[in-house]
């Protein structure tokens, strides 16, 4: 049966190879994937053509390739760099030398370290996606606004503006799971950067930090020597912090995690249901109100926060006290 499966994909490359214009000039088979030079097709039907760059592969759809262009120079970092190839000309066309044209997507790899400081601050423009054996942590770099280029952008075809969707859809829906698959040693790793998840960030790792974590059981307590980082990264690992509409705010009591220095604070909702809503409050007075999921879905937020404050009041020892 494997033979058969073997046989279908060879035929099944050829065919695509035919189309492409390409030669057949030798086939590599090795755990079910057929390679012939840097055309592959996968087990699961995906067929593409390879680059490598630092010793890792970036697998681009047949169906893309001819309309991209690939930097895989390894400048600053970064490995692979891919724009629309129809945008490059046209900027170059006009003299317009910028970089940025087309631009779609990038990916490189930075330390844990250098994460950790990252998600400290604004991230537009940049998204973690796995990690690998060594702990390096992988990121997608992607444009914050629109990137394509034409001489004349009244008359752009249709067929242009339907390859520019499906790209960006490509590079935002499939290129961290395809590169995941084709590079071993690499295991998915996803953090947000919501202003909660940015400010609990910096809880636990930026050096000198103000905050201080408070309920109504002993009121505001500040860290004194308890490590933030696992209460943080139960809350942002594998999270997603979503707008809520203000009506859905819960009622009762909340844990508060505030940061005096920059006139904010966070409340956690403990009320079955709201368990992880949360409201930002500016001393403005402006309101933000959001929702966590997790990926674990037994983890709730106001739990964690829970427990991050019965540490700071052991640590006290006001527990004994009481």
């Amino acid at each position: 049966m494997k033979k058969k499966a073997i046989v279908f994909l060879c035929l099944t490359l050829a065919l695509l190879l035919a189309a492409c214009g390409s030669k057949d000039q030798g086939v590599a088979i090795s755990g079910g994937s057929i390679d012939i030079n840097d055309i592959a097709l996968r087990p699961d039907g995906a067929a593409g053509r390879i680059y490598e760059s630092g010793g890792y592969k970036l697998l681009i759809p047949l169906e893309y390739y001819d309309f991209v262009i690939v930097n895989t120079s390894g400048d600053s970092g970064v490995l692979f760099s891919v724009a629309e190839k129809a945008s490059v000309e046209a900027a170059k066309k006009q003299g317009i030398d910028d970089d940025g044209a087309g631009f779609l997507f990038a990916i490189g790899s930075i330390t844990e370290g250098e994460l950790k400081e990252r998600r400290c601050r604004d991230m537009s423009g940049q998204q973690v996606f796995a990690r690998d054996d060594e702990g390096n942590c992988w990121m997608l770099y992607h444009p914050t606004d629109v990137r394509l280029v034409r001489e004349d952008y009244g008359n752009i075809p249709d067929e242009d503006m339907g390859m520019w969707s499906a790209l960006n859809e490509w590079a935002r829906e499939t290129a961290c799971g395809s590169f995941i698959a084709e590079n071993s040693g690499l295991s998915a790793l996803t953090y947000g950067n919501s202003a909660p998840e940015m400010y609990l960030a910096r809880a636990a790792y930026q050096p000198g930090a103000y905050y201080t974590v408070s309920t109504l059981e002993f009121g505001p307590l500040s860290p004194d020597g308890v490590d933030a980082a696992p209460y943080v990264e139960r809350l942002t690992l594998g999270a997603v912090y979503e707008y809520a509409d203000a009506g859905e705010t819960p009622d009762g009591e909340y844990a508060v995690l505030a940061f005096p220095d920059d006139e904010c604070r966070f409340d956690f909702f403990f009320a079955e249901g709201g368990e992880n809503y949360v409201r930002q409050v500016n001393n403005d007075g402006m309101e933000i109100l959001y929702k966590a999921s997790f990926d674990d879905p037994a983890i709730k937020a106001s739990t964690v926060m829970q427990e991050w404050y019965s540490a700071l009041v052991q640590a006290r020892g006001l527990a004994a006290e009481g």
